[in-house]
């Protein structure tokens, strides 16, 4: 079975929810859940695949992050993730808010006004 694990917008678990279905995939179980606090149990994966997801949060949720996934790995399992890049576009957009060394808070007007206050509140 495949589990799947969306992390900050739940509005993303119905999407993922609904391509399941159209693709007809039946052996998937959603979860809500949060990368700092992965819902399983020790040993749980034999697999896990993280695609542009690791790199949103500073330098310490990464650190936890990847606590969190040698957790949960299996000790024969196998992890496939990508990071963003300090050279890549966004980072290097200089009027995005700099967390740390290695964090920006990209703002996306489409989200609206209440995604800016969540970046505010965490600045």
């Amino acid at each position: 079975s495949v589990e799947d694990v969306q992390w900050i917008y739940e509005n993303a678990l119905e999407r993922a929810k609904r391509w399941a279905e159209e693709l007809e995939l039946t052996n998937i179980e959603f979860k809500y859940g949060d990368m700092l606090n992965l819902p399983y149990e020790d040993n749980f994966f034999d697999g896990i695949m993280c695609i542009n997801v690791i790199s949103h949060t500073d330098t310490e949720g990464m650190k936890q992050i990847a606590y969190e996934l040698k957790r949960v790995l299996r000790k024969d399992g196998e992890a496939y993730f990508t990071l963003g890049s300090k050279e890549s576009w966004g980072f290097k957009q200089i009027h995005w808010p700099l967390v740390d060394e290695n964090t920006r808070i990209i703002i996306l007007k489409p989200y609206g006004e209440e995604y800016v206050r969540l970046c505010e509140d965490i600045l």
